[in-house]
């Protein structure tokens, strides 16, 4: 039997002297996750082993790595993965993690297959969630990473299903008692962008109504196939997706997905307590969750529409009052966009109407008219180009340092897979594009050359400066907090001072840059921050996600977290172009000279 520690595991190894390798569970951007039987225990185990590259280069992930044992060892709750043992492997210094093997399902399985649970199995699951996380806030610990990605389904031998809270490497510790290291802001991406509760979108303190949020945008989901971006504009009413979710549950779910946390419950508890007096409004044989492999592999899951609830089967008068009202208020909408329609259809047919009119005299006027007002233009072109020549043009343009120009790489296009079809609905379908040749920064813009570009411009200063100028140990740091406008306009203000055509690269550049970053050296793309692209929101070609309710105008922001999964670069959410973010920032692009 062999022995691993300088070597990647594999079948029939042994880890650390104790646990023998027996498969590959998983794996992602930090590590590989194994299924593991204890040689002296003679039991089942995960281990969770950082790759050696990422050790070595990485030491933000061992010490989240290192946190993430720390927390989980504080935690004693059956709805919480539990720590077995950690420690570092010698001589590569890789650091692992054994936690309890969990013969279940993510929950992320269970919706790409199933779509959207009935009402039941959700309130089901989130009231464990809150079991878990109530434990976990007892102990001053707030997960802040909530999503289907992390959660677990277990089906127990005498039939209880049982959800497990996974993933706590980047819990928060906010009891003073027990605080080693606190990795807040500085963590960079602290979380899964799309998944964001308000405050940490805008680098506010959070707490454990940051979990409360992430509760309710995670039963959202099971219920609907859809995250709300709720700081773009308020949820859509859940009739638009399904008619079985009782006014009460909605109303629930809506006030812990409240932009103010003071809006929300006032904690887990209350939000459990909330969803058990809600569990009378639904059928409980709903409750029964298939997560049979077979099952899982073929896609033949229970069909939600087998399932009716108990709301639906009332007769009560506020029922019937509720559900009319809704339907009312929808066939209005309704009215209110046809008419809108019909209003926006003939305010054009009269504006094509005015301009016909003003081209009917201009068509009657004789040779002699367009004579003089050719003569009369060149007189005044003349006369405007003197002028421009001999005065305008004599104050030139303030030159920049060369430092303050962000430095151009060159991307060589081709063709590639964009999307993932493991990926969120939004991430989905994988298709292929093709990429022209462009120019892209090698790295974000920094807080030196934005500063330069506050300076001439007379823009706000970012935030962080706390002042007219950065301080000097943020020059060389990405400036973030810009929203797409202002990064729009420092690509203008680029442009007009070195004659060169700048731009914010498009969502289909970024991701081939991203993809290929290390042909293309760029390392650090998507590595901690979020960045602005100048897509405008759209579904992937022959996607079957739902289009999401949204203003006028959204932008695509790319980025990843350091525990996506496989494909980190599929990632996207859109918000106005107003939106900033202490973790959003930029790179500029231009086309191929």
């Amino acid at each position: 039997m062999g022995k691993s520690s300088d070597l990647e595991p594999i079948v029939g190894t042994v880890i650390a002297d104790k646990y023998k390798v027996e498969a590959l569970l998983g794996e992602g951007g930090m590590g590989k996750v194994f299924r593991v039987k204890h040689l002296h225990l003679n039991k089942i185990f995960a281990l969770k082993l950082v790759n050696i590259s990422t050790a070595k280069n990485s030491p933000t992930i061992i010490e989240r790595f290192k946190r993430e044992a720390e927390v989980l060892a504080k935690i004693n709750h059956p709805n919480v993965v539990m720590v077995i043992d950690f420690g570092i492997l010698e001589p590569t210094g890789s650091p692992y993690l054994v936690m309890e093997y969990i013969d279940g399902v993510p929950l992320r399985d269970i919706l790409e297959q199933r779509k959207t649970l009935s009402v039941s199995q959700t309130i089901a699951i989130a009231k464990q969630i809150c079991a878990g996380l109530y434990e976990a806030h007892l102990e001053g610990i707030i997960h802040r990473d909530l999503k289907p990605e992390n959660i677990m389904l277990q089906r127990l031998s005498h039939g209880d299903l049982v959800v497990k809270v996974l993933d706590f490497g980047i819990a928060k510790i906010v009891n003073k008692d027990i605080v080693t290291k606190n990795i807040t802001l500085s963590d960079n991406m602290v979380g899964t962008l799309r998944y964001l509760s308000p405050e940490q979108m805008m680098g506010l303190e959070i707490g454990t109504k940051t979990d409360i949020f992430g509760i309710c945008l995670m039963m959202y989901e099971m219920l609907t196939e859809n995250v709300p971006a709720v700081m773009i504009e308020p949820p859509r009413p859940m009739l638009e997706f399904r008619e079985d979710v009782p006014t009460e549950v909605e109303e629930l779910i809506l006030k812990g997905l409240s932009q103010s946390p003071a809006n929300r419950p006032e904690d887990v508890l209350e939000l459990r307590r909330n969803l058990e007096e809600l569990e009378s409004y639904v059928d409980e044989s709903q409750q029964l969750i298939d997560l049979s492999v077979t099952n899982r592999l073929t896609g033949k899951l229970p069909s939600s529409e087998n399932y009716t609830s108990k709301a639906d089967k009332r007769t009560t008068t506020n029922s019937s009052n509720t559900t009319t009202k809704k339907r009312a208020s929808q066939e209005k909408s309704k009215e209110t966009a046809q008419r809108k329609s019909k209003d926006t259809t003939e305010k054009n047919t009269q504006h094509k109407t005015i301009l016909t009119n003003i081209d009917e005299p201009i068509k009657k006027t004789n040779t002699a008219f367009y004579v003089v007002l050719v003569l009369g233009l060149l007189i005044v072109f003349s006369v405007g180009g003197f002028v421009a020549k001999n005065y305008l043009v004599k104050d030139e343009k303030p030159k920049i340092e060369e430092k303050a120009i962000p430095a151009l790489g060159i991307i060589r296009g081709g063709k590639f897979t964009m999307g993932y079809n493991k990926g969120d609905s939004y991430a989905r379908p994988e298709h292929e594009v093709t990429i022209k040749t462009f120019q892209l920064s090698n790295f974000m813009v920094t807080n030196r050359q934005y500063a330069e570009f506050v300076a001439q411009t007379g823009r706000p200063p970012l935030p962080q400066w706390q002042g007219a100028k950065p301080a000097p140990e943020l020059l060389e740091q990405p400036a973030t907090n810009v929203t797409w406008f202002d990064a729009n306009a420092y690509c203008g203000w680029l442009t007009a001072q070195t004659g060169k055509a700048y731009r914010l690269p498009t969502e289909e550049e970024w991701e081939y840059a991203a993809k290929n970053r290390l042909r293309f050296n760029l390392s650090d793309i998507g590595e901690k921050y979020a960045e602005w692209t100048n897509s405008e929101f759209y579904l992937y070609p022959k996607s079957d996600a739902p289009m999401p309710s949204l203003p006028s105008r959204v932008r695509i922001i790319r980025g990843k977290t350091e525990d996506s999964k496989l494909e980190p670069f599929t990632f996207r959410i859109w918000q106005k172009e107003d939106f900033s973010m202490f973790i959003l920032g930029f790179r500029v692009a231009a086309n191929e000279e």
